[in-house]
């Protein structure tokens, strides 16, 4: 996972899809990020988008996704 991390993708609340490895909030405030893709699923067993709320500033978040929309700032995206 470290060398993923060397490839990156800056991502607004536009959203963007591509293959992802996690993402960093790199706003200036905690907010929520919506993830979703292939190998995301929601509470109930199908494939769904995931909210993901109150994402610190700095967080990095390892998750596999095809598709991240950050709510309110930019994030940064790592590249599978």
């Amino acid at each position: 996972m470290a060398e993923a991390y060397k490839k990156v993708k800056l991502i607004t609340t536009a959203g963007a899809s591509n293959g992802f490895v996690g993402f960093q909030n790199i706003h200036s405030a905690a907010q929520t990020v919506t993830v979703s893709g292939p190998f995301v699923y929601g509470s109930t067993g199908p494939q769904a988008a995931v909210a993901i709320t109150n994402v610190p500033i700095g967080q990095i978040v390892p998750i596999n996704c095809a598709t991240i929309t950050p709510a309110t700032g930019n994030v940064i995206g790592f590249l599978a």
